[in-house]
C-alpha cells in the first residue's frame, strides 16, 4: 500500500473520524437543515446533534480520545456558526464557501486524527474495512453535492422559460 491508503490504514482513528465527518455533514443532515442552519440557530443545533452522535460513538470505541471528539465538535460548531458571516464578509460564492467550510473541517480532523495515531480501535474494525467504508461514504452524497456545486455553471439554461 502506498499514499493516502497507507496513511489511513496506519491510522484507523483518523479514518473513523473522516467517516464520521462525512456521515454527519452529508448523509445525516437533511437538505432542510443544510439550507437553514446558517440563518436559524435551531437548525444549527439539530445539525450539531448530528455531528455529536458519531463523535460519541467514537468515544465509546476509544474512550481515551474523548478530548479529541470534544475539540472536533467545538471546532465544527464554530466553523458552521461563523461560515455565513465569513461568506458575506468575503463575498464568497456558494462553491467557495462550501470548499472553505470542508477544508477547515478536514484540516482540523486530520491534525487531531494524526495526533491520535497511538490509540487503537477494537480488532473487529480492520483498517481495510474502514478504508472501504470511507470510500463508500465519499462516493455517495458528498461527491454528488460537490459535483453539483462546482459544475452548476456548465448546466444548460432553459431556453423556453
Amino acid at each position: 500500500m502506498t499514499g493516502l491508503s497507507y496513511i489511513l490504514s496506519d491510522n484507523p482513528i483518523l479514518t473513523s473520524l473522516l467517516i464520521f465527518h462525512f456521515l454527519s455533514d452529508f448523509q445525516l443532515q437533511s437538505q432542510r437543515v443544510a439550507d437553514r442552519k446558517s440563518s436559524n440557530l435551531i437548525y444549527l443545533s439539530f445539525h450539531l446533534v448530528g455531528v455529536a452522535i458519531p463523535l460519541l460513538i467514537m468515544t465509546v470505541l476509544q474512550p481515551k480520545i474523548w478530548w479529541l471528539a470534544l475539540l472536533i465538535w467545538i471546532s465544527h460548531a464554530c466553523i458552521d456558526y461563523f461560515k455565513p458571516r465569513l461568506t458575506r464578509l468575503l463575498k464568497l460564492t456558494q462553491s467557495a464557501s462550501f470548499s472553505l467550510d470542508q477544508m477547515l473541517h478536514l484540516v482540523i480532523i486530520i491534525l487531531l486524527g494524526l495526533s491520535a495515531r497511538n490509540y487503537v480501535l477494537p480488532e473487529w474494525l480492520s483498517p481495510t474495512s474502514l478504508n472501504l467504508i470511507l470510500f463508500l461514504v465519499l462516493i455517495t452524497k458528498p461527491t454528488n453535492i460537490a459535483f453539483k456545486l462546482y459544475f452548476t455553471k456548465y448546466q444548460p439554461k432553459d431556453i423556453g422559460k
